[in-house]
C-alpha cells in the first residue's frame, strides 16, 4: 500500500512536471528524468525501511547479587555453581529452605574469607600444589576430570576453591583449634564421671566353615566331631573369603553377627562346635576360638579416644562462638527473594 501511496505521488508531480516543461527549453528533459528517477528511488526506499521499533525495557541483571558481606557481592550463579559442586545436582531441586540455608552457609565462609584476609593469611602456590596432589593422588586424570564435570566446575573454579578451603583451615587452626585445651585431668574427670559408657560387651573370637550344600555341611560337622583339624577342613572346603585363613572371622559382639549365628554364637563355649546353621549366605559350622566376657574399660584403653571427643566438642563450641562474633561485627544483607527468583524479567522503567 506504501509503495502504491507513493508511485500516485510520483505520477502526480511528474504531469504537473511536463506541463511546466513545455515552456522550457528542451535540453531540460534529461535532467529532469534524473531527478525524477532518484525521486523514485528515495521514495521506494522509504517505503520498505523497518518501522522504527518500540522501545524495550531494560533487563535485570542477568547474575543477581544474593548476599552483600560488608560491601563484597555474592552473585546468584556463585551459589548455584557451589551448591551443584556439593550436591552433584540443580539448585532449583532444592526446596526453599534448602536453599536459604545453603546462601547463608555461603555468607558465612565469605565472612571467615574476609577474617583470614584481615589477619594477612595467605595460601601459597605451593601449598595448593601440594593439596591438590594428595587430592587427585586415588584418581587417574580421566577420573578426576569426570568428577569436575560432574561437579559443574572447571579445574581454575575447583583450585580457586582449594585455596579458599586452605586459607579458612589456616584461620581456624589459628583463632579456633590452637586455642583448645584438653588437660589429662579434664580426661580422668570425664572417665570418672562418665564410666558406665566405658563397658566393653561380651564378645567372642569366631571360626567358620561355610558350604553351598546342606549336605557338604553335615559330612565336614560329622568329621569334626570325629576330632578333625577345624582349620584344615575351612582350607579345603569353606567357600568364604577367611578360608585361607583356616576359617578365623576375628571377634563379634552381641549384634554383628547375622541374626542367626548370633543365637547361636553366644550360646557356644570356647572351642565348641555348633550345629549346621542356615542363613541366606550359605551353611555354616562354628566353633569358639576365644571368649571374653563383658568388662568395665581402663582408663588407658579409652584416655585417647576421651581426649579427642572433648577436643571436639570444645573446638565445635569455639567455631560457633567465633563465627556469631564474625556476623556481630559484620554488614550482611541478603537477598533470598533474587536466588529462588526463576529467570529474569523486564525491570520496571525508571521515572
Amino acid at each position: 500500500m506504501a509503495v502504491r501511496l507513493a508511485l500516485g505521488i510520483l505520477k502526480r508531480a511528474m504531469r504537473l512536471h511536463a506541463m511546466r516543461r513545455r515552456a522550457a527549453s528542451p535540453s531540460a528533459g534529461r535532467g529532469g528524468r534524473r531527478f525524477w528517477c532518484a525521486l523514485l528511488a528515495g521514495l521506494l526506499l522509504g517505503c520498505t525501511a523497518p518501522p522504527p521499533r518500540a522501545a524495550q525495557l531494560p533487563l535485570e541483571p542477568v547474575d543477581p547479587i544474593v548476599a552483600e558481606v560488608d560491601g563484597t557481592a555474592l552473585t546468584k550463579s556463585e551459589v548455584e555453581r557451589s551448591w551443584r559442586a556439593a550436591h552433584k545436582s540443580p539448585m532449583e531441586t532444592a526446596t526453599s529452605d534448602r536453599r536459604a540455608a545453603f546462601l547463608l552457609k555461603m555468607v558465612e565462609q565469605a565472612l571467615f574469607l574476609q577474617a583470614a584476609k584481615k589477619e594477612g593469611l595467605e595460601v601459597p602456590d605451593l601449598e595448593v600444589q601440594q593439596a591438590e596432589h594428595a587430592l587427585r593422588a586415588s584418581y587417574s586424570d580421566s577420573q578426576f576430570f569426570t568428577k569436575l564435570d560432574g561437579m559443574g566446575l572447571t579445574l581454575e573454579e575447583w583450585r580457586q576453591d582449594l585455596r579458599q578451603d586452605l586459607l579458612v583451615r589456616k584461620l581456624i587452626e589459628r583463632r579456633i583449634s590452637g586455642q583448645v585445651k584438653v588437660e589429662e585431668a579434664d580426661v580422668e574427670a570425664y572417665y570418672r564421671a562418665n564410666q558406665q559408657r566405658f563397658r566393653r560387651p561380651p564378645r567372642v573370637k569366631l571360626q567358620q566353615i561355610v558350604t553351598e550344600s546342606k549336605a557338604e555341611a553335615f559330612r565336614l560337622r560329622t568329621q569334626l566331631a570325629r576330632g578333625a583339624d577345624f582349620a584344615r577342613l575351612a582350607r579345603a572346603s569353606s567357600v568364604t573369603p577367611e578360608a585361607k585363613n583356616g576359617g578365623v572371622v576375628g571377634w563379634f559382639s552381641p549384634g554383628q553377627l547375622p541374626e542367626k549365628l548370633d543365637e547361636v554364637a553366644f550360646k557356644l563355649r570356647r572351642g565348641q562346635i555348633s550345629d549346621v546353621v542356615q542363613t541366606p549366605y550359605g551353611f555354616h559350622v562354628l566353633r569358639i576360638i576365644e571368649q571374653e566376657n563383658a568388662a568395665d574399660l581402663k582408663f588407658d584403653e579409652v584416655q585417647e579416644m576421651i581426649q579427642q571427643k572433648l577436643f571436639q566438642e570444645r573446638q565445635a563450641l569455639l567455631f560457633q562462638q567465633y563465627a556469631q562474633q564474625l556476623w556481630r561485627d559484620s554488614t550482611v544483607r541478603t537477598y533470598l527473594d533474587r536466588l529462588l527468583a526463576q529467570g529474569s524479567k523486564p525491570a520496571a522503567p525508571s521515572s
